[in-house]
Order: C-alpha cells, then structure tokens, then sequence
C-alpha cells in the first residue's frame, strides 16, 4: 500500500515468492493479517534486500587532497631546469588499481529492535527495523585526519619516461595499514583506532631511469602490550523509543554500546638493505634493534650483519640502565643519574655506547636472551646491566662465552653533572684504542661500591665548564686546546657569538637583537628595529640596531682588550683603570663604518661607549681571542654573519624560506 492508501501488491499463502513489484522511490506500508487470536496472536513480515557487483573497482573518485607534484625552481623565469617529483598512490603490482584503505567499514543500512507490551497477560509486540540511510553509520573519519588511508606512494624524479621510470629514477615506499574496528550495530560507538599501527615504513625499492633495482630495504616493528600498552573505555548511549509500559506509564527505552581508546608502544625491530650492484653482486646488510630494558623506549643493542660475514654490535646504556643508589654519596656521575630517573625523568639520555666487531659470525655461540637472534648474548656479556635495575632485569641474563675474534673497536661515553636545578653534560669521552681489543679485557660502565666506574682507556675530548639558565653550554673546552665560548639569543638556544681563546667572564657581545644584552648593559628603550640594507639602512646585521645613547661593560681581569662596532659616526669611549691605544678605522658599508678600539686595563674596571649615532655590532674579548657572531631570519636560517675580521657575509631566503644566494663583505 503506499501513502495513497492504494494497495500495490497483494498475495497469499499460495503466491510464488519469485513474484517481484520494482517500487520507485517513495513511503510504502506492509500490512498482515494476524495469525491465530487472543494473547497468542502473531504476525511476521520480512523484507530482504540484495545488490549485485560484478566487478572490482580500481579507480573510485573520492573527496581529499594529495600531492601531485612538487617542482622546486631554480629560476623565477624559466622553468627548463625545474627540479620535478611527481608522486603516484596506485599499487606497484597493479598500476590501474588505488593503493588506497577505508579506515572504518562504511555502513549504509542495519536493524534494530523495539518492544511494544500490550496489557497484562499478553506477549507484547515486537519490531525489527531494517533502515537504510544516504550516509555512513559508522564515523569514517576520525581526528587523524582523512577517512582513506594510502599504503603505497611512488616517487617519479624528473621527467616520465616510456618504461615506467622517470629521468632520475623512482622510488616506491610501502607503509603499514590497519583499519579501525567499529561496533556494526545501533547506536554506533565511536570505531577504535589504530592509528598507531599505520603509516609505518615498511619497504623501500630505488630504481634508476633504466627502472633497475639499485636499493632496497625493508623494516620490522613489534608492539609491546605488555609493559607500554594503555587504554581507556567509553560508552555511548541511545534513545530507541518511547514504550508503553505494563501499568499504563510511559518510558523511555535506552540502548548503549562500549567502546575503546587504546595504543601500544611501536618500535622497530628489523631493517633489511640490499644494494644491486651493475655486474649482478649484491650486499645484504641486517640490522637488528632489541630494546633490552622496558623502563625506557631506547635499543640497547643494534646488530649489524653482512652478506661478507662480518657482524657488528653497538651497544648503548641510559640511565634507567644502571642500578643508582647514591645512599648519601658524593659521586657526581651518581647524583646526576639520581637526579636524571627520580627528578628529570631523562631516561632516553645517552651515557655509553660501545661498538663490537665479530670477525666471523660463525663464532658466535647461541642463548636465551633473544629467541629472534642466535648471538646476542654472546657479544653481550655483562654488557647491558651489571647490578639489575628497576626495570627487574640484570647482568644474569646476558652471560655467555666471549670469543677470542670479538673486538672493541669504538667507544663513547658522556658523565654528566647537576649545575644548580639542571642536569648538564660534564665531560665527553672516546676510547682511545691504537687497535681493537679483546671485548674480555674491556670494563663497560657500572655502578660499583656507590661510584661510577668505566674503562681506563677512555679519553677526555671535550670538558663542559659552564652553562646558562637554559641549560645552555656558554664554556667548554678540549684538553690541551683553546677555551671556547658562547653568547647565546635568549631561551631561543640559537648561537649570536663564538669565542675562540677566551673565557666567558672575559667576553661579551650584542648585535641589539634579543632581550639578553650579552655581557653589555644599557637601556632596551634606546633599541630600535627596521629592515637589513634598505634605501635607509639602519642596521649592519640583522633587524635591530642601537639609537643614541651609552653602553657599559664591567671588565674583571687586567690585560689588553679588542672593543669593535659598527657606527654611523664617532663613538666615544671612556672607561676606568682602562686607556685606549689604538683605534682603527676600517671600511664604510651602507653607512656604517666598522671600528677596532685596543684598550690596556690595569685593573678591574668599566668601558663605556657614548655613541651620537646608530650602533650595531659590538665586541669585547680579549686581544688573543677571535670571535665570530650570526644574526638570524626568523622561519628562515642564517641571515649575516660577521667573521673575526669583522667581514660580513649575507644569506638570502625567497618567500618558501630557501636560500637564494649569498652575498660577501663587499656585495
């Protein structure tokens, strides 16, 4: 019957069910006599749907946007020589086909159930809805962005040529995929999301333009739902309808679904290369992560084997890898590390690592640290925890035979230090090994008898003698070498001065650019901005520059001094227990004219400037020293940089942040 009230189709028992009535669209109403009578009377209508597809569909036309091309242009002008990548997302294997993934299960028609209950004593009614709707019941996108998910892109590098391959090659790249799982019932929970398991690099093939197979590589990832899974559930609740209840009253009839928010911890596991070699050879290098110590995300151990024979073991250390118990100590690599797990939480910071060579993998006996590896204990042994830890693994489940053909080869280790509320790099170490040694005769850092203990063979290369509030090193230097300082650009941690040859209580330097004055002091009313190099250049480096006015610096220790700037006209400088030697007068650059001021302190003192015009670029440093400053261009890099002799080179960016030119001292 349709809204009309006229009845389309009519049929009884005996009706064949092959009979079929093509309805157009519209509101139609299905009626049936009840069978039997009284409380026991009953009726069933059913209503089956079906769709054919005879064919896969290869190329649907979908809403989204994905990169097409990039051409980077060398030439404002003329685009012979543009740099071109065209990007392609249909699978390798068939060309025609769409790589692409629905993340949730698109769900146009479903059923659901409402009661009815008569009056006391009867069955009540109830009534199974079939609905179909024009949009999706099951959320298709989520906050991850678009709904469809591309496990292939294919990299073309220059123009296309016939074969497949393009002028410079192509690259095809292959990343993991996992859809999301909905709950296919009202009311329709939000899909959980496995947006962890996708988008992972899983294989890489490079071809030439001859569209030959040069590189491949492949990777392994393992999810720890053990020690880094976590998860939360939710609930989602939906009206059905209003029912008629046993004694008359009305109520609301609810129904609900749970549903789940969950992630793991990914990490890789494996990375397979092989290179293809011109006359058919190939190299296979396997690289294996192990990821010893749950506390912390780091691998412990990557090794390294090869077509050749020859296996190669780094083995890394942080600080959830060492059992610190400082009981009232007084070892400063032991503070630190308390300092790092209990207060800092650094536990990804690198102390040590120490690399292995194998001169034959066949000489690497098997154990039962790693099923996936046959040798990792062997290279390990007493090589990743000594004393256990608070991860509740230790130095018992590494033991194993050393061979006599494993070497070290390479090591590096760092000892840290607190520097009032920060934990600070203090010294930098490397092995200092004429040949590789025998891994038995090779002590790895440990924690014993409340010190921290490595190999005597370590060998200081850098020593870090100061840091800022930031954390920042302003002080370090090599043994036997010259001291080198920094001035730094605020909290910004972008470097505006280095000091060769001098200490950092001696140096001092501003080109007006930050709120840090650099060891100067003045007024941030008298600082100014405006464009580098403009018809009326106000500045030398960068955007700022100093109006008319004075700057101090307190020196502490007597010798003699270098004081450089850059000027639009005379300065005037004065000081106590100070007197100016020499004053050189260099060149004039966009109206500023760079000046050199040698000063002779007896004593502690002050140099003042009085400067009548702009000021840019000041220096103070002791005349054994040489320094160099940089001034930056925000987004960009780089912007000028002005060498020990006040030489000045500029970097240009257009409009993308890429650099255009460069320009020396002289234009």
């Amino acid at each position: 019957i349709n809204s009309n009230g006229q009845v389309l189709f009519e049929r009884g028992d005996e009706d064949a069910y092959e009979n079929c009535l093509f309805l157009p669209a519209g509101t139609y109403y299905l009626t049936s006599e009840m069978i039997g009578s009284g409380p026991t009377a009953h009726a069933t209508i059913t209503t089956y749907y079906y769709e054919l597809q005879n064919d896969t569909i290869k190329s649907v036309l979908a809403g989204g946007l994905r990169i097409k091309e990039v051409r980077l242009r060398k030439d404002t002008v003329n685009s012979s020589d543009d740099q071109v990548v065209r990007y392609s997302y249909n699978m390798a294997a068939d060309k025609d086909r769409s790589s692409g993934f629905l993340l949730s299960t698109i769900l146009y028609d479903y059923g659901f159930t409402t009661r009815g209950f008569s009056e006391v004593g009867g069955p009540g009614t109830t009534c199974d809805f079939q609905v179909r709707t024009s949009v999706s019941q099951v959320p298709v996108s989520t906050a991850n962005g678009n709904p469809v998910f591309y496990a292939e892109v294919t990299e073309f590098f220059g123009d296309m040529l016939p074969n497949g391959s393009a002028a410079f090659g192509k690259r095809e790249s292959t990343f993991s995929f996992s859809p999301d799982i909905g709950v296919l019932a009202y009311p329709f929970a939000p899909p959980v999301n496995y947006g962890y398991k996708r988008g992972l690099l899983l294989e890489v093939k490079e071809y030439n333009s001859d569209n030959q197979l040069k590189l491949e590589t492949s990777n392994k990832y393992e999810f720890d739902a053990i020690n880094h899974a976590h998860g939360i559930t939710g609930l989602k609740v939906a009206y059905l309808k209003n029912d008629q209840q046993f004694d008359g009253i009305e109520a609301d009839e609810f129904t609900f679904s749970f549903y789940f928010y969950h992630s793991q911890w990914v990490h890789q596991s494996e990375q397979t290369t092989t290179e293809y070699f011109q006359d058919g050879s190939r190299l296979v290098t396997k690289k294996q992560l192990f990821h010893d110590n749950p506390a912390h995300v780091q691998p412990t151990r990557i090794i390294t084997t090869r077509s050749d024979g020859n296996t190669e073991v780094t083995v890394r250390r942080f600080p959830l890898d060492y059992d610190v118990s400082v009981n009232g100590g007084t070892d400063a690599m032991l503070i630190a590390l308390d300092t790092m797990i209990n207060k800092k939480f650094m536990a990804n910071t690198l102390v040590e690592e120490y690399t292995l060579l194998l001169k034959s993998k066949n000489n690497i006996k098997p154990t039962g640290l790693n099923n996936n590896i046959a040798n990792g204990g062997e290279i390990l042994s007493g090589g990743i925890i000594s004393t256990g830890n608070s991860a509740g693994f230790g130095s018992e489940a590494l033991k194993g035979k050393v061979e006599i053909d494993t070497f070290i080869v390479a090591g590096k280790l760092v000892r840290y230090r607190v520097d009032g509320s920060n934990v600070v790099p203090d010294t930098v170490f490397v092995l200092d090994l004429g040949e590789p040694v025998l891994k038995s005769s090779f002590t790895a850092s440990k924690v014993y008898n409340n010190s921290f203990i490595h190999d005597n063979r370590y060998r200081c290369t850098r020593k870090f003698d100061a840091f800022n509030e930031h954390a920042q090193p302003v002080q370090y230097h090599e043994p036997y070498g010259m001291i080198t300082s920094v001035i730094y650009q605020g909290s910004t941690g972008l470097v505006n001065a280095v000091f060769n040859n001098t200490a950092i209580a001696d140096a001092a330097y501003t080109g007006f650019e930050s709120e840090e004055q650099g060891g100067f002091t003045y007024q941030e009313s008298n600082v100014d901005s405006e464009g580098p190099f403009s018809a009326a250049a106000k500045t030398i480096t960068g955007s700022r520059y100093f109006k008319p006015g004075i700057v101090s610096r307190a020196v502490s220790s007597a010798g003699k001094y270098i004081l450089s700037y850059w000027a639009t006209s005379a300065v005037n400088v004065s000081g106590s227990a100070c007197s100016v030697e020499n004053t050189d007068i260099g060149e004039t650059i966009h109206g500023f004219t760079a000046y050199q001021v040698f000063l002779n302190f007896s004593s502690s003192g002050t140099v003042t400037l009085n400067s009548a015009g702009l000021l840019d670029e000041l220096r103070l440093y002791p005349e054994a020293a040489l320094v160099t400053s940089y001034s930056y261009q925000p987004l960009a890099g780089i912007s000028e940089v002005c060498d020990a002799n006040n030489y000045i080179t500029r970097y240009e960016y257009d409009a993308f942040s890429r650099l255009q030119y460069t320009e020396d001292h002289f234009g």
